[in-house]
């Protein structure tokens, strides 16, 4: 006598599902990957010296064709100097690109804010950035 699981009909469409969410997931993170990479004025062979791979395969990880694993993640972050949780982004992002916004233009502002940032040498003027950009969040979340 056979016992098959109720559940094992469903599985079909639910892996399809997750296959597809995947696929997603892959792209977006390489978009992301070629963003940080272009605001850091790198190339895709010299990421591919730092990741120790040829260029196509920091091409196919940038398309989205090949995945990238966690050990490959976090070189790709070193390299980019940039935090891994930066490359992975937040679910909000990912929701505003399935709607056909950019993903990748939050971290990439965010990205060139912190290089501006940084490039301004005199402690007091910094501070009156500071200054400001807190005057306009605050001004943004009041909604005026």
């Amino acid at each position: 006598m056979s016992y098959a699981s109720p559940a094992a009909e469903p599985a079909a469409p639910f892996v399809a599902a997750s296959k597809a969410a995947a696929e997603h997931i892959n792209v977006l993170l390489g978009q992301r990957v070629r963003e940080l990479r272009k605001l850091r004025r790198m190339s895709q062979s010299e990421l591919a010296v730092h990741l120790d791979v040829s260029f196509q395969q920091v091409q196919k990880y940038e398309q989205g064709t090949n995945r990238i694993s966690v050990s490959s993640l976090l070189q790709i972050a070193q390299a980019l100097k940039v935090r891994p949780d930066v490359l992975l982004g937040e679910a909000p992002g990912l929701d505003s690109a399935a709607s056909g916004e950019s993903a990748l233009r939050p971290v990439a502002e965010q990205v060139r804010l912190l290089e501006l940032f940084d490039s301004i040498a005199d402690a007091a003027w910094r501070a009156k950035v500071l200054d400001l950009v807190e005057l306009l969040g605050t001004a943004s979340r009041r909604g005026a």
